[in-house]
């Protein structure tokens, strides 16, 4: 299935917004964090103004973060990985039998040209295992340049929320994470060598301790 099967313009700078599903509004919000985020101002500061550049957005579709990017002459991809992942039968078999390559293959699926020079993780990895992103990453990799920046966020606490906090973009330095439900699982506590190991085309560059037991991540695709 193509993944462009819907596509508006929103914003000012001509931008282009790609998202496959529309779904359902955010539910109402119970708690909500705001964190200073020295990876978010270096990922920003790397979209061109004067270029139109290609964003993957692998989380959901937030009005916040829309807003934000509409304010660049950029293409906005919004995959909603967690969501498009359940969704897919290939998941619901046994993991042995779970051929990780193909689920890929259906879920990140854009024309064979295009080719991204952002790609924004969020704090999805906490909620993925280590086959899930080694084959995501391979899958990713394809549609990237040499030089393109992944941003993501990863927690050292010993749980988590049952589901991922919704982070928005508040200003290039500043997010707000909202959480939702009292439910928690255990952490995955991913280290930055771990991270990098589970993603062979991308080089850790920076990592920054954020508070709230957060830690972002700016990777390089070479």
């Amino acid at each position: 299935m193509s993944r462009e099967s819907r596509i508006e313009r929103v914003g000012l700078r001509d931008s282009i917004l790609s998202w496959p599903n529309l779904r359902r509004a955010d539910e109402p919000l119970s708690a909500e964090v705001i964190l200073r985020s020295p990876g978010l101002e270096q990922f920003a500061r790397q979209i061109s103004p004067d270029r139109r550049s290609s964003i993957l957005d692998l989380g959901p579709p937030r009005r916040g973060n829309i807003d934000y990017f509409s304010q660049f002459p950029c293409v906005l991809h919004i995959l909603d990985l967690l969501r498009v992942l359940a969704d897919d039968p290939g998941m619901s078999a046994p993991e042995e039998e779970r051929d990780l390559g193909q689920v890929m293959e259906r879920v990140v699926s854009y024309d064979g040209q295009a080719r991204f020079d952002a790609v924004l993780g969020w704090n999805l990895f906490d909620y993925l295992d280590e086959p899930v992103i080694r084959a995501l990453m391979r899958r990713v990799s394809e549609y990237c340049r040499s030089g393109t920046l992944l941003y993501i966020m990863t927690s050292n606490r010993d749980t988590i929320p049952d589901d991922p906090a919704r982070v928005i973009i508040m200003d290039e330095q500043h997010l707000r994470l909202e959480h939702t439900g009292i439910g928690t699982r255990d952490c995955l506590k991913y280290m930055p060598g771990g991270l990098e190991r589970m993603m062979r085309s991308f080089r850790l560059q920076h990592s920054h301790m954020l508070g709230n037991g957060l830690q972002d991540y700016i990777f390089t695709h070479v």
